[in-house]
C-alpha cells in the first residue's frame, strides 16, 4: 500500500465522510473525469457510529434543522453552512440512492425500515459502486502537507506526481498520497466506535486553532442525597442549568432519573453547556409541572387537602410532614419520585402546601460533570469555523484541505440535527473538492450502475 497516489483521500468512512465521498464521486462521474478515492477508515467497518445511532433506528435528520440553534464559537457562521444544503435536499439525494424515509413527531426523519444498519450498508454499498476504494484499520497518524516530488519543501519520498500535496502516514508505516484531502475523522465522542479526537492532532500541526472539545449529548452527574437511589423513574419537566448562580439554560421533556445521574433529550441537550467544572459550578433548577405556575399550582393542593383538614395545618408534626407532603406529591409525580422528594421534608416546619409547591416548582440539585466522552453522544467544540470556507469547507490555512462533520466546531440538540450536520458539510465538501457546486450535482439515482467513462477503463486496462 506504500506510496501510492490517490486524487482524493477522504479520512473518517462516518456519516460526513461517506457523504463526503458520495457527492465527489457523482461530481465526478458526471463530468465523465477518471477519479481515484479513497476511504481511509480505523475500524474493520465503515458507519460504525451510524449503524447504532437512533437506538438503532438511525435518526437521518429534522426538519427543523435550519431553525434550530446549533451550539459553536462562531453560530452564525454555522447557520450558514446549514442553510447550503437543507434537509430536503439531503433526503432527496438519498432517495436517489434507493433511501426513503418518513417524517415522526417533533421534525424527526427516519429510514421506512427503520434499521440503522441496513442504511449504512447501503451508504457504504454505494460508494463502493461508485468507485470508492475502502481502506479498512487504516489508522492515520499523521497528515503532511507537501509535494511527493519534493520540490514544494514539504514531504518527499512518494510518487513522482506534481499533483500529491498531502502525505498520510499509519500508525503501521503505511504511507498513501493525495491531490485533494478531506478530513472527517469525527471529534472525540462515541471511544467506543472508533472516535479517538486524533483530527484535532493533526490540523493543529498544520496551524489551525481548536475551541476547547468537551462532551455534548450525554448524562450529567449528581450526588443529591435524595434523589440518588432512583434508576428508571421518569417525569415530564423543565431543566434550568445553573452556571455560578446564573441561569445558562433551559430545556423541556422527559427527565430520567439514575443513580447519580440524570438523563433523557432535555438533560442531553443541556448537557454541552456543562464544560469546565473545575472553574465553575452548576445546580439543575427542574421544574416538575412546568404548565402550571406557583398560583395554579397552590390552588390544585388546595383543593386536594379540601377534605383533609390536617395537611393545611401549619403546626403538623415533623413526623407527619413528609407523609403529608408525599400524599400531595403523589397526584403530580410518579410514585418512587413522590417517595423520594417528600424525605426533603424531614426536619422541617413549613407547611405542607409551601413544602410541597417548591418541591414541584423549583427543585434545586448539584451537577459535578457529565459521564464523559465514552457515554457522549457528540462533540462540542473543535476547528474555528472562522478557518473555513463556509461555501465550500476548504480550510483558509492549507489549500486542498477540507474538513467536515463533527470535527468542526458545531454541535446540535438530540433528534437528527447533528446528522444533518454531518451530511450538509461532508456534501459540501466533497462538492468542492471535485471542483463542482451542490446545485450542480446531478441526482445520484442517474449514476447508479453506469459504467465507466472512456479514460477510468483506459485507466483500469478495460479499454
Amino acid at each position: 500500500m506504500k506510496n501510492k497516489f490517490y486524487d482524493v483521500i477522504v479520512v473518517g468512512g462516518g456519516a460526513a465522510g461517506i457523504a463526503a465521498a458520495l457527492a465527489a464521486l457523482c461530481a465526478f462521474r458526471a463530468e465523465k473525469k477518471p477519479v481515484r478515492l479513497a476511504v481511509l477508515e480505523r475500524n474493520k467497518e465503515g458507519g460504525k457510529k451510524l449503524a447504532v445511532t437512533g437506538n438503532g433506528r438511525c435518526n437521518v435528520t429534522n426538519t427543523w434543522a435550519l431553525a434550530a440553534q446549533y451550539g459553536s464559537k462562531e453560530p452564525l457562521l454555522a447557520k450558514d453552512i446549514l442553510a447550503k444544503i437543507t434537509p430536503a435536499e439531503t433526503l432527496k439525494f438519498f432517495e436517489g440512492l434507493g433511501l426513503f424515509c418518513r417524517e415522526e413527531e417533533e421534525g424527526r426523519v427516519y429510514p421506512f425500515h427503520g434499521q440503522a444498519a441496513v442504511l449504512r450498508d447501503l451508504l457504504v454499498r454505494r460508494t463502493e459502486e461508485l468507485g470508492a476504494e475502502w481502506h479498512y484499520g487504516f489508522a492515520v497518524k499523521s497528515v503532511e502537507q507537501g509535494a511527493a516530488d519534493g520540490k514544494s519543501g514539504g514531504a518527499s519520498g512518494g510518487p513522482q506526481n506534481p499533483e500529491a500535496a498531502f502525505r498520510l502516514v499509519s500508525e503501521t508505516g503505511d504511507v498513501l498520497w493525495a491531490h485533494k484531502v478531506i478530513l472527517a475523522p469525527g471529534g472525540k465522542a462515541g471511544i467506543r466506535t472508533g472516535s479517538q479526537g486524533d483530527g484535532y492532532r493533526w490540523l493543529r500541526t498544520l496551524g489551525h486553532t481548536v475551541v476547547r472539545p468537551h462532551p455534548a449529548l450525554v448524562q450529567l452527574t449528581q450526588e443529591d442525597p435524595y434523589l440518588g437511589s432512583l434508576k428508571g423513574v421518569r417525569a415530564l419537566g423543565k431543566v434550568t442549568l445553573l452556571r455560578d448562580g446564573k441561569e445558562a439554560g433551559f430545556s423541556r421533556g422527559e427527565i430520567q432519573f439514575g443513580q447519580g445521574v440524570l438523563s433523557g433529550i432535555c438533560i442531553f441537550d443541556l448537557s454541552r453547556l456543562v464544560a469546565d467544572t473545575e472553574d465553575h459550578t452548576y445546580e439543575a433548577v427542574l421544574d416538575l409541572v412546568p404548565d402550571l405556575s406557583r398560583e395554579e399550582l397552590l390552588n390544585r393542593l388546595r383543593k386536594l387537602t379540601a377534605a383533609e383538614e390536617d395537611l393545611l395545618s401549619e403546626s403538623v408534626a415533623a413526623a407527619d410532614l413528609c407523609t403529608a407532603v408525599e400524599t400531595l406529591l403523589s397526584a403530580f409525580l410518579p410514585a418512587k419520585l413522590a417517595e423520594a422528594l417528600s424525605k426533603v421534608a424531614s426536619g422541617r416546619h413549613k407547611d405542607p402546601l409551601t413544602e410541597a409547591a417548591g418541591l414541584l416548582k423549583e427543585y434545586k440539585l448539584t451537577i459535578t460533570g457529565t459521564k464523559g466522552w465514552v457515554e457522549a453522544q457528540v462533540t462540542a467544540g473543535g476547528i474555528d469555523l472562522a478557518e473555513v470556507k463556509e461555501d465550500t469547507l476548504e480550510s483558509r490555512l492549507v489549500p486542498g484541505l477540507y474538513l467536515a462533520g463533527e470535527l468542526l466546531d458545531a454541535d446540535g440538540p438530540c433528534g437528527g440535527f447533528n446528522l444533518q450536520w454531518a451530511w450538509t458539510t461532508g456534501f459540501l465538501a466533497g462538492c468542492a473538492a471535485a471542483d463542482t457546486e451542490w446545485g450542480c450535482l446531478p441526482a445520484a439515482g442517474n449514476l447508479r450502475g453506469c459504467e465507466p467513462c472512456a479514460d477510468e477503463k483506459k485507466e483500469e486496462g478495460l479499454a
